[in-house]
């Protein structure tokens, strides 16, 4: 009904439910991939560091949240890598059209890493099965499709705030207009 009688209203999702729910899947995935669960805390930061940073563009949002895949790999620029955008086109499972080859973000955004930087969580490889698993949540079809959602970087924090004091006032009011 929305999308065919109001088009113009943009649909959005609250980004802290959506990184919650990344957090959920990433949790559960971590119980049988060590890798995982080293990796989660980062890679829910990373969703919503590309839910900020995207400037309300969803292809942007989709490109440098998928952009995790890559770094976690020890890859940082990966514009011309052939290769791997071959071998992620081979993960790809039924019709999940992402990652597609990077057209807007072609390289981390962080500071260059040295050699010599130690680093507590262990990098993955392409054959992995802690990979393949990670894969699958970051570019399933229906989490990338509710993540262009997020692009406008909207939070329900203050509105559930206020219901909830509001719910608390009434519980009071009502308590205190009971008869003796």
């Amino acid at each position: 009904m929305m999308r065919d009688n109001f088009p113009e209203v943009f649909h959005a999702y609250d980004v802290w439910h959506m990184s919650k729910s990344l957090l959920k899947k990433l949790v559960a995935c971590g119980k049988k991939h060590p890798k995982v669960k080293s990796w989660t805390r980062a890679l829910v930061n990373h969703f919503w560091w590309s839910c900020r940073s995207c400037k309300g563009d969803e292809d942007l949002l989709v490109e440098m949240f998928h952009s995790c895949l890559f770094h976690v790999l020890d890859i940082h620029n990966w514009g011309r890598r052939i290769k791997i955008h071959q071998q992620f086109a081979e993960l790809r499972v039924g019709k999940q059209p992402y990652p597609t080859k990077p057209a807007l973000a072609k390289q981390c955004f962080h500071a260059r890493l040295f050699l010599g930087d130690t680093r507590s969580t262990p990098w993955f490889c392409i054959e992995d099965d802690d990979f393949k698993a990670l894969f699958k949540i970051i570019t399933g079809t229906k989490f990338s499709n509710d993540a262009k959602k997020c692009s406008k970087f909207m939070h329900t924090g203050k509105l559930e705030s206020f219901h909830s004091c509001y719910t608390s006032l009434s519980q009071l009011d009502s308590v205190s207009q009971k008869p003796s």
